[in-house]
């Protein structure tokens, strides 16, 4: 018997399917949260996490030019963990935030972010 592919799962993640959605994270960790997803593979989802905090598991967030979400009932500014992290499909709501979308500029960034991270895998 041969050796296994040990690189077999990231390369499931590599070819997971690109999406383009927001969702509220159910966790008790998540707190509501808005989360930016942009790739998912069966019942799993990659992200970012979308806060007014300034750091967030002792990392520190980057400000977004204009809030996403459509009707800000917080005047703070929005902010983006430029961490790409996993969410379970369990962990999330099951409805897309309608309305909410990156600003241009914002857009441009988040899709630096998700190049950077494809070419780590």
């Amino acid at each position: 018997m041969g050796k296994k592919n040990r690189r077999h799962k990231k390369s499931k993640v590599r070819h997971g399917k690109r999406i383009s959605e927001f969702r509220k994270e159910r966790s008790k960790e998540g707190k509501g949260h808005a989360r930016y997803l942009f790739k998912k593979l069966g019942k799993t989802f990659w992200g970012f996490k979308i806060t007014h905090g300034d750091h967030v598991d002792g990392m520190k967030t980057i400000v977004l030019k204009q809030n996403p979400e459509p009707k800000p009932k917080d005047s703070r500014p929005a902010k983006i963990l430029p961490k790409v992290e996993e969410f379970h499909e369990s962990k999330l709501s099951p409805h897309r935030l309608e309305g909410w979308k990156f600003g241009e500029e914002d857009q441009q960034f988040v899709n630096g972010l998700i190049a950077t991270e494809e070419k780590k895998e």
